[in-house]
């Protein structure tokens, strides 16, 4: 901003209007104060007209934008905000829209995520000037899968045919058996060893054992309770019976 020195030749002085200061040529004033009140000495330094406030600035700008998250059940999950002022900046973080209570920050934190917390996060970031609000930052929480329905218990005859099975909720789902804490692999009499259903075929004494089944999402894993295959042999005659001769009316052994 720079300056410009009139002399003051004439004995009158007054104060320039609104319009003068406005116009076309706002150096070429007619009436101005003489600060010493001499027309042979005054001089006046006029001060180019402001048509905003010096001490005012822009609103903040933000240089990088929340970001998307996804994050497991119980986890913790953070959005950041960066944003340059000239003056003193304040954040107020919203979730879905409403304002969160507390959320003063340039980082808002949730230290434990559930699947209500689920939901779009922005930010609005304000100075004395005005604010400017961030794109919207999307939450989406992961679960570790329900188990609904567990195994139970079986009892099969040999060489006869068994299945377990397990209902589950939850995304991405995925499944593995294990006989006496060993994953089972399919075989010839054995399917489904990664699936919700355990089959079997020609079942044999040596399958009799607990089974129970691991169920994983990107989340985690959960077990399921153990039930018990029990394989039933048919009865085995240990002494046949043996050729009586009794007489009439008597009773035989």
């Amino acid at each position: 901003m720079g300056t410009d020195a009139i002399v003051a030749t004439t004995n009158y002085w007054g104060e320039p209007t609104t319009s003068q200061l406005r116009g076309s040529t706002p150096w070429d004033l007619s009436k101005v104060y003489d600060s010493q009140k001499d027309s042979k000495v005054g001089q006046v330094v006029l001060i180019p007209y402001l048509t905003s406030d010096p001490n005012s600035g822009p609103p903040p700008t933000i240089t990088k934008q929340p970001e998307n998250l996804t994050v497991n059940e119980g986890q913790s999950a953070a959005f950041t905000v960066v944003a340059t002022s000239k003056t003193t900046i304040r954040y107020q973080w919203l979730f879905n829209g409403v304002d969160i209570t507390g959320a003063n920050e340039s980082t808002y934190t949730i230290a434990s995520a559930k699947k209500a917390d689920e939901g779009s996060y922005s930010v609005k970031v304000a100075n004395d000037d005005g604010y400017i609000v961030s794109d919207n930052a999307s939450l989406k929480v992961r679960i570790k899968p329900v188990i609904s329905t567990q195994p139970i218990d079986i009892l099969a005859p040999i060489n006869g045919t068994a299945k377990f099975s397990v209902v589950a909720s939850g995304e991405m789902l995925s499944y593995q058996w294990y006989f006496n804490s060993s994953p089972l692999n399919n075989s010839s009499r054995i399917s489904g060893a990664t699936t919700a259903q355990l089959a079997f075929n020609a079942l044999q004494t040596s399958d009799e054992g607990p089974y129970y089944v691991v169920v994983s999402n990107e989340a985690g894993n959960t077990p399921s309770s153990s039930a018990k295959l029990i394989v039933v042999l048919p009865p085995k005659i240990v002494e046949p019976p043996k050729s009586q001769v009794v007489t009439p009316g008597s009773a035989g052994v």
